[in-house]
């Protein structure tokens, strides 16, 4: 099982999406039976993504809207990414295939902003950005802080993050969970 990203690929303008589909490519080159895994947005208690907002909504008081956060995600609950993980030794028919991976319900970049500001107990307010003046910005958060946000993160905001198919839950048997079920319980 080789876990990549959603939105891998060669013609990709992020160099993180270009690496993820460049190790595919290796993998199934070395390993033809592998199964890759391509999730959206992977949440939960230690995720990188909602914790990563709500530090940024508590000490800046502010949250990012880039391009007035029109980008759609399907985020996916880390525990229901594991259970896909391990029922895939056991299904035949996962050998050699690519499964994109992701949560029932589809939301827009500024939507999850508003459940971190909502779930947080914050009052941060939305800085609009469009992409080029987001780029400025990372650039100087790269070179002063611990890339709080990057250049090629900006860069894949400009793809919605969503599956071309739901194959992955008839295959392995899964009805994900919500942000809402989850992420309330660990941003306070």
């Amino acid at each position: 099982v080789h876990l990549s990203a959603l939105g891998a690929g060669r013609g990709s303008k992020s160099l993180y999406l270009k690496s993820k589909f460049a190790a595919e490519s290796e993998v199934m080159k070395n390993f033809p039976g592998s199964t890759i895994l391509r999730p959206s947005i992977i949440f939960g208690e230690e995720d990188k993504f909602f914790n990563k907002f709500a530090y940024m909504a508590k000490t800046f008081k502010t949250l990012p809207l880039i391009q007035n956060g029109e980008t759609k995600f399907q985020p996916i609950y880390v525990e229901d990414l594991s259970d896909i993980i391990c029922k895939i030794p056991n299904h035949k028919n996962a050998k050699g295939r690519i499964y994109e991976i992701g949560g029932d319900k589809v939301y827009s970049f500024k939507h999850l902003m508003e459940l971190i500001k909502n779930y947080s107990g914050t009052a941060p307010s939305f800085n609009h950005l469009s992409f080029y003046t987001a780029k400025i910005f990372a650039f100087f958060l790269e070179i002063f802080t611990s890339k709080i946000i990057t250049r090629d993160q900006i860069e894949m905001l400009k793809m919605d993050n969503v599956l071309s198919d739901n194959s992955f839950k008839n295959d392995f048997n899964i009805h994900p969970k919500s942000v809402e079920e989850i992420v309330p319980n660990y941003i306070h």
